[in-house]
């Protein structure tokens, strides 16, 4: 997409929202990553149908801001720079950058019903266009980088559609329709299969029973995991999860919500523009972060560092536009301190001190980044507690799915006290020579943040 002067190439497309036209745009791609795509604005032809995320009304004055968004909008669905097995999945889908592969597949995502097409072609409908609804498609569709698939022969696979976006992040990732019965009938599922980073003993695949353990044991909405040791041939441990959006469903992520939010003053915080977009999309602000919340809580157990604006977000209904529902729990692998080495988490600078208050003071691995309203997870509680008004301690109970556990989210955390080391250690140790002073290492990280998230939310 690239000319010989190293230029974007402009094309002329249309944004459709399903069947519907919503936009004429110009659309040139780069190399792929943060800024694979540029997009000028020519016309909106259906503001109801134009992506959340962007004030349009005056669109002359509020161009370059538009641009900016769309430029984003693409880019985040093209396949990370950083995708393990990226560059063996471009050589064999036979194109250059993950840009163009996006464009030359209708830029269609796995997260909603938006695509783009030659002005000329807008009677293309998208369940005929778009691969992810085509259940026909080969079983071994929707490779997106997943290790060891470089010898696969791509061109026996009827209308291979690679589709690089609505999945972020750099762990190898696979899609397939799965056939099962269910209830006495055929039924067929879309699965997404994730593996883990080698350079972390895969640790990311535990990661994701134990937060589905925790999610289940709190009775929290959440995607379940499990995980299995082999993959069309590929023997090495995966996670499995059946995808949480059922035809005619698309997610709207929380940073398409936070823009939906009328500009506010420079130094307001983003907790704040969450909850004043929500109430524009007609979703109850306190009842948002409430549902969030549920999300940081075991986030603060496992140490989560992900969870970033586009892992969460509310469900929407492709044809009435209508809400349905907030997105459940997902994407917990960057937990468990699995970046950070065993020597970081005994390091002089990452012991746990206590306040005169039993707060836990933590420094570096102990404490990690969080996201997206605050820097370390218990910041981000604070701020739960004293901007959004959450109480963890019953707020959390009316929105909790009948927890395996019937008890209080209190009694839970005690009881997690004990346990959480045990939980981590069950599952880490289904992965094959997972390192025992690394197991040992993430044990005692956890055993003194399950004390210290259960005291901290006692004295909020």
């Amino acid at each position: 997409m690239l000319n010989k002067d190293n230029e974007r190439k402009r094309v002329r497309k249309v944004l459709m929202h399903y069947d519907t036209p919503t936009a004429i745009i110009e659309i040139s791609a780069g190399k792929g990553g943060e800024n694979a795509f540029k997009v000028n604005i020519i016309e909106i032809l259906n503001h109801e149908h134009f992506p959340i995320g962007v004030w349009t009304h005056d669109l002359n004055k509020q161009k370059q801001h538009v641009n900016n968004f769309l430029s984003e909008f693409f880019s985040v669905r093209t396949m990370p720079y950083n995708r393990i097995g990226k560059e063996e999945a471009l050589e064999g889908l036979g194109v250059e950058t993950t840009a163009e592969l996006a464009l030359r597949e209708y830029g269609f995502s796995f997260q909603d019903s938006y695509w783009v097409v030659d002005e000329d072609k807008t009677h293309l409908g998208y369940v005929e266009t778009n691969p992810i609804r085509d259940t026909q498609l080969s079983r071994v569709s929707k490779f997106v980088g997943i290790e060891g698939f470089k010898g696969m022969d791509f061109s026996s696979i009827s209308r291979e559609k690679t589709i690089a976006g609505g999945t972020s992040g750099r762990l190898s990732k696979m899609w397939k329709w799965i056939i099962e019965e269910y209830d006495g009938k055929m039924e067929e599922f879309l699965v997404l299969y994730k593996g883990g980073d080698p350079n972390h003993h895969r640790q990311e695949v535990a990661n994701e029973l134990v937060a589905t353990y925790l999610n289940k044991l709190f009775g929290f909405p959440h995607v379940e995991y499990d995980a299995v040791g082999e993959v069309d041939g590929i023997k090495l441990p995966h996670n499995v999860c059946k995808s949480f959006l059922d035809e005619n469903q698309e997610m709207i992520t929380m940073e398409q919500i936070i823009g939906a939010a009328p500009p506010g003053k420079p130094q307001e915080k983003k907790i704040s523009r969450y909850m004043r977009g929500a109430e524009v999309l007609g979703i109850d602000p306190n009842v948002a972060v409430t549902q969030f919340a549920m999300r940081a809580l075991v986030d603060y157990l496992v140490n989560n560092t992900d969870r970033h604006t586009f892992n969460e977000g509310v469900i929407r209904n492709d044809q009435s536009l209508n809400i349905t529902g907030f997105v459940p729990g997902f994407d917990y692998g960057d937990s468990g301190w699995v970046r950070n080495s065993v020597e970081n988490l005994y390091g002089r600078n990452t012991l746990v001190e206590f306040d005169r208050n039993g707060f836990s003071k933590r420094i570096s691995a102990r404490d990690g980044d969080a996201m997206p309203f605050a820097e370390t997870h218990r910041e981000q509680i604070e701020l739960l507690k004293q901007q959004g008004g959450v109480d963890f301690l019953d707020d959390l109970d009316m929105f909790r799915n009948g927890s395996a556990q019937p008890d209080s989210i209190l009694s839970i955390l005690k009881r997690l006290e004990d346990e959480l080391p045990d939980v981590f250690e069950h599952f880490l140790k289904q992965l094959p020579e997972f390192p025992q002073d690394r197991l040992e290492a993430v044990k005692d990280a956890v055993a003194v943040r399950a004390t210290s998230v259960r005291q901290h939310i006692e004295r909020l």
